[in-house]
Formats: C-alpha cells, structure tokens, sequence
C-alpha cells in the first residue's frame, strides 16, 4: 500500500509503505520507508548516463538501495538509516547516515539531513567525515508521492 496515514488516523501505521519523491519523479532518488520492513531508495527511473548517479568506478547505481540500521518512529515522525557503499564508494563515501523529520500533515521532509561518511583515509588511517552534509528543507526538497495529484 503506497500511502500517508492522516496524523489522526487510528489504522495500524505499520502496514503503510511512504513514498517520498521530488515532485513526480517516481524512482529519481525517491525514498520508500516502512514502519517495519525493508526501507530503500528508488533509482529504477535514473537515466544511465546521468553522472550525479554513478559510483566512483562509473557504475550506474542499483535500482534499489536498502537502508540498514533503519528506525522509523512514527508518533515523531522521524526516519533514520543508513545506505552503505563499500563495495564501490560514491564521492569517495562507504556510507550515508539518513536523518528525516516528516512535517505533522506528512507532505514532507522538513529536516534532516544526508551525511555522508569516507572509507579509511590513507593519511590519517581513520574514518573521517565526507565532505558531503546535504540537508532536508535546504539542499533536498521531498514532498509526499501522490501519482493522481498534479
């Protein structure tokens, strides 16, 4: 079920999968979160040649890219996981930690942010913080995914 629960709703929130996407574009980067299930991102609708999209050794990302260490707390409207890229690093990042705070109607992310964290750095030999913080509400922009609203 692909669906917003109303913030007063009395229906079990666990069975809702929400979609988060940049305006219309369904599998462009759009988030699909569940309360209790597998949360992922969507990337089945990124042109291949599209380089914001690629790993450091010029893959195209997968079409589905699952969080671990996922946390959905529903009463406050807080999504937190992480995307792990070790096998081939984007921007030099083995990992991004995800932080979302859905506004109280759940039209979107409000804040939160993508931070993104390198692998072992050869000078230092520890990880190090990316140099990539992107945040929601500034850098991101996602509202809920309705496929009949225009």
């Amino acid at each position: 079920m692909v669906v917003f629960p109303d913030s007063s709703s009395s229906e079990d929130e666990t069975e809702y999968t929400y979609v988060l996407s940049k305006g219309k574009l369904l599998g462009f980067a759009s988030y699909h979160l569940q309360v209790d299930g597998d949360s992922y991102i969507n990337y089945e609708n990124v042109p291949s040649d599209s380089p914001d999209y690629k790993t450091d050794d010029g893959a195209k990302f997968p079409a589905i890219k699952l969080f671990t260490n996922q946390s959905f707390d529903f009463k406050s409207r807080k999504f937190s996981g992480s995307i792990l890229w070790k096998d081939a690093p984007v921007k030099e990042a083995v990992r991004w930690d995800v932080t979302m705070l859905f506004s109280e109607d759940w039209s979107g992310i409000v804040a939160g942010k993508i931070q993104s964290y390198r692998g072992e750095l050869k000078r230092k030999g520890v990880e190090g913080i990316g140099e990539l913080t992107r945040k929601f509400g500034r850098d991101l922009c996602y509202v809920r995914y309705d496929p009949d609203k225009d």
